[in-house]
């Protein structure tokens, strides 16, 4: 059985060569799964001491009828990234004194012409966390604000490959999650850091881990977001303080300079923590301070034995970065590579033979598991 090829063309491992590795993180927790996965692998590979396996992600626009929208969407937003990569010193979209939108150069002015609803989207909602419920809910015909979105808009939160794979992003956690959800009939403990509107953890809770099962506690500072969250969780059921609570509180201050929130939830007290939208804001190091890192190393404390913490980072191979830095003018963020994320996770303590890293097809993003052995595994 030959091993298969990935699109930058390192060798992937077939399930029965991965079957091989002797990795000790390969073993998954020892419980029974009560949903299937919705992921396909299609290839696996060591590196170092850390598995990262490339899977692929069922979306929306999988459909035929999707097909032709989504490579015109696609092409034209290759086309634009191709113009902004040749003129590298046209500047950023940006906001002026009276949060009037300035496109600052002629691809995104083109762009936000066209499309009514993404500027308004970029000038009331970015970058605020909701702004991604629209990538989550693009079949949604209104704005979370309530402003109605234009036919065009809505190919870009339908079709974009950043849209995509937000979604793909939030698939991959929740299939993490699948596999430490409770099967004894005791409460799952789940913590969201920076958990924005908190829409991927709640579609994973209402797939795999069931309502009557779990106690969330979804953090984040802008109260907006939260107050979008609380909406989300009732409109699945959740009730508040049984089955979720919201706390506004400062990630940076509370678990990047501190282990403030640490103490305040306990140690070892959560089955699963998610990271999923914050880790790539946060900068390798402040100052001399390894900030990053030191991110990574208080969220881990929160997890008990037999659990695992989730974050994700976009990867600096990504195509259309561009774009997404000079075309929609998407505020800073660190895409990092491979290596890099092994770094940190390294400098935080944390050894990487308990890590996997999983890569969807589009290759933008890096999710990554970093389960906590149980002492009875």
């Amino acid at each position: 059985m030959s091993a298969v090829t990935n699109y930058s063309g390192s060798r992937l491992l077939t399930t029965a060569v991965r079957q091989q590795l002797t990795l000790p993180h390969m073993t998954q927790p020892q419980r029974a799964l009560l949903h299937p996965s919705d992921l396909t692998t299609i290839g696996v590979t060591a590196y170092r001491d850390m598995l990262i396996e490339y899977v692929a992600v069922p979306d929306i626009t999988d459909g035929a009828d999707h097909h032709a929208a989504r490579k015109a969407m696609q092409d034209e937003i290759a086309r634009m990234n191709d113009e902004l990569e040749m003129h590298s010193h046209w500047p950023a979209p940006a906001l002026d004194a009276e949060k009037r939108l300035q496109p600052n150069n002629p691809v995104a002015a083109a762009m936000y012409d066209s499309a009514p609803c993404l500027k308004m989207w970029r000038e009331k909602l970015v970058p605020a966390a909701i702004a991604l419920t629209s990538l989550y809910e693009p079949e949604s015909r209104t704005l979370p604000t309530g402003e109605p979105i234009d036919t065009r808009t809505r190919c870009f939160f339908m079709h974009s490959l950043d849209a995509i794979a937000i979604r793909s992003r939030a698939a991959i956690m929740s299939d993490f999650a699948r596999r430490y959800a409770t099967s004894d009939g005791s409460v799952t403990r789940w913590t969201s850091i920076a958990c924005g509107a908190a829409i991927p953890v709640l579609d994973a809770v209402e797939k795999h881990v069931g309502t009557a099962a779990v106690h969330l506690k979804l953090i984040d500072f802008d109260p907006n977001a939260l107050d979008h969250a609380r909406d989300k969780a009732v409109d699945r059921g959740l009730v508040e303080a049984e089955h979720f609570e919201l706390l506004k509180r400062n990630v940076v201050k509370d678990l990047i300079v501190s282990d403030n929130l640490v103490r305040e939830l306990g140690a070892e007290s959560q089955q699963f923590v998610d990271m999923l939208g914050i880790f790539e804001y946060i900068p390798d190091e402040f100052d001399g301070f390894k900030s990053a890192a030191a991110f990574l190393a208080n969220a881990f404390q929160l997890v008990k034995p037999g659990g695992a913490l989730v974050a994700a980072n976009m990867l600096d191979t990504r195509p259309g970065l561009h774009f997404i830095q000079r075309g929609l003018g998407w505020p800073r963020l660190f895409p990092r590579s491979i290596d890099q994320i092994y770094g940190i996770i390294t400098d935080a303590g944390i050894d990487p033979a308990s890590v996997t890293m999983t890569i969807a097809g589009d290759g933008l993003y890096a999710v990554f598991e970093i389960s906590k052995p149980d002492a009875l595994d």
